[in-house]
């Protein structure tokens, strides 16, 4: 490993002599990482729980509380434990070096510190720290992966089955029975035909979009973009479904309002939330659109006065692990991904999205997207 490549790693030094911390500091200077140190082994705790260093050089013999207590309470915290630990000593008996193993600690440096001999010891277990540390995040993003793998086949057999079985339920009642319908009651069907096709045209859509941005293929292309150009154009959009459950649908946000971010995504997001606020909305209620600015952010408010979610399902809304979903206000069926895929792509665009909901009452999300670009 390059020099270079430690520049962001951290290494705490204990000792409790002035002298001994200097020479160490100056030795280490030629590896360019950075230097924290303790005098003691509450300051050596304290920094270590505060900044949790890649790497530690740790006196045996210190004053109130030596090496071996420092080691110990260090590896007894689950954030900490993994921190690889060189006791520094004067003593070279063996039961020392053993119980420093037995510890956890894995190497040691005897007094007088030999440059080469440090430096050597010092590399190798920076090296080591980084290694597992991309292991370990290589191991967790698989296993992430993995998770949403099997999300994605549990969804599209729950989400696509139910509304395929209704479909060709429907279609096989229409062809056995044709002849028996009166006009209105084939366009009742037809209607009931289409809506069924366009769930499942939606459920397709979403399952589609959110796989792309668990694989990484979404491309971000952040441009300053007008809100209120967007949010009519949804507006536009949802007038009829609006319409057909007498929901009106208001936009107070000014012509001027600018976020910098991804037109697409952002269109997506105002999309899905859109057609959430209708759907959970009664016959005559309104859904309104608004904004407000915030330092170097937007934010964009989504109101309904529907019927609202309980407290026990909000604190699991955007958690992928316990994702659900739940029939609209006319009985529309959803597959539980549209939060899921809005919560991602507002913090792939640096932003946030919250929100506020009291059952019978109505729900607001807000959605923070910076209104320039980020330097």
């Amino acid at each position: 490993m390059s020099y270079s490549n430690q520049h962001n790693q951290l290494v705490l030094i204990v000792d409790d002599l002035q002298q001994n911390l200097e020479i160490l500091g100056n030795i280490l200077s030629s590896l360019k990482v950075k230097i924290a140190v303790a005098m003691n082994g509450k300051q050596a705790i304290n920094t270590t729980f505060k900044k949790k260093p890649d790497l530690i050089l740790l006196d045996i013999s210190m004053p109130e509380m030596d090496g071996f207590e420092v080691c110990m309470k260090i590896k007894e915290n689950p954030d900490t434990k993994d921190i690889p630990i060189i006791f520094l000593t004067a003593k070279t008996e063996t039961e020392d070096i053993v119980k420093g193993f037995d510890l956890g600690a894995v190497d040691y440096i005897t007094k007088p510190f030999k440059a080469q001999e440090l430096l050597a010891r010092v590399k190798t277990h920076l090296d080591l720290k980084r290694s597992r540390d991309l292991i370990n995040k290589q191991i967790s993003e698989l296993e992430k992966l993995n998770e949403n793998k099997d999300k994605f086949i549990s969804l599209i057999s729950h989400d696509l089955r139910g509304p395929f079985t209704g479909f060709l339920g429907l279609t096989k009642f229409l062809d056995e029975n044709l002849d028996s319908f009166s006009q209105d009651e084939i366009k009742e069907i037809a209607r009931e035909l289409h809506n069924s096709l366009f769930r499942q045209y939606q459920l397709l859509e979403n399952l589609l979009e959110w796989s792309k941005i668990q694989i990484g293929s979404f491309k971000i292309n952040k441009q300053k973009i007008n809100v209120a150009e967007i949010v009519n154009n949804k507006i536009e959009l949802f007038q009829i479904s609006a319409k057909s459950k007498k929901i009106e649908l208001i936009s107070y946000i000014n012509g001027n309002t600018y976020i910098y971010a991804d037109k697409i995504m952002i269109s997506s997001v105002i999309h899905n939330l859109i057609s959430n606020a209708i759907k959970y909305s009664k016959s005559g209620g309104k859904v309104i659109i608004n904004s407000t600015s915030k330092d170097n952010y937007v934010e964009i408010s989504i109101s309904d006065n529907g019927v609202g979610i309980s407290e026990e399902k909000l604190e699991k809304l955007f958690h992928s692990e316990s994702s659900f979903t739940t029939p609209g206000t006319n009985n529309e069926i959803g597959s539980g991904l549209g939060l899921l895929i809005t919560k991602e792509l507002v913090e792939m665009n640096d932003g946030k999205i919250t929100v506020e909901s009291k059952e019978n009452i109505g729900t607001t999300f807000y959605i923070l997207i910076p209104s320039e670009e980020n330097k």
